[in-house]
C-alpha cells in the first residue's frame, strides 16, 4: 500500500504530473502561520515521481509518514501554496500535515509548519514537469 518510501528519501526530486493539476482560487486552509498569507492562490495536486523502475504518487499519512503509492488516494491530494517567489509550502489535504525534510534529508509530515524544514523550491523543467528541493536542506 505504501509503495517504496526509500524512493522519496535523499535527493528530493519530484516531478509534477500536469494532467492531474487543478487550480483552486479562494481562501487557503486556515493556519496560524502568518507566512501562509502570501497569496490567495492555492494549487491542489497529486505529486508524481518516476524513474525507469518506479512510478508513484507522493502521500502523507495521518501518522506523518511520507511515502509513495501506485494509486491516487485521499492522502496523496496535496495543497501547494507559494509563500514567496519560487518557494512553496506543501500540505496534505486529508491529514493537514505539512511536507517537510529534516537535516538528514528524510521526508516527514509535520502537524506544525517549520520554515527551515517545510519550505521547498520549485524549479520548472523543459519537459513540462517541476522539481522540488528543500530550501534549507540541500541534498
Amino acid at each position: 500500500m505504501l509503495g517504496e518510501p526509500l524512493f522519496f528519501q535523499g535527493l528530493f526530486l519530484i516531478a509534477l504530473a500536469l494532467t492531474s493539476s487543478k487550480i483552486a482560487l479562494g481562501s487557503p486552509i486556515r493556519d496560524s502561520s502568518p507566512i501562509l498569507d502570501y497569496s490567495d492562490q492555492v494549487r491542489i495536486k497529486h505529486l508524481y515521481a518516476d524513474n525507469e523502475h518506479t512510478h508513484l504518487h507522493l502521500q502523507i499519512t495521518p501518522e506523518g509518514k511520507v511515502s509513495g503509492t501506485k494509486e491516487k488516494n485521499l492522502y496523496s491530494v496535496l495543497e501547494i501554496k507559494a509563500i514567496k517567489p519560487s518557494i512553496l509550502v506543501i500540505r496534505g489535504i486529508k491529514t493537514t500535515r505539512y511536507l517537510c525534510m529534516d537535516s538528514g534529508h528524510h521526508l516527514y509530515g509535520a502537524t506544525d509548519y517549520k520554515e527551515d524544514d517545510c519550505n521547498f523550491r520549485e524549479t520548472p523543467e523543459n519537459d513540462g514537469y517541476n522539481l522540488y528541493h528543500s530550501e534549507k536542506h540541500r541534498a
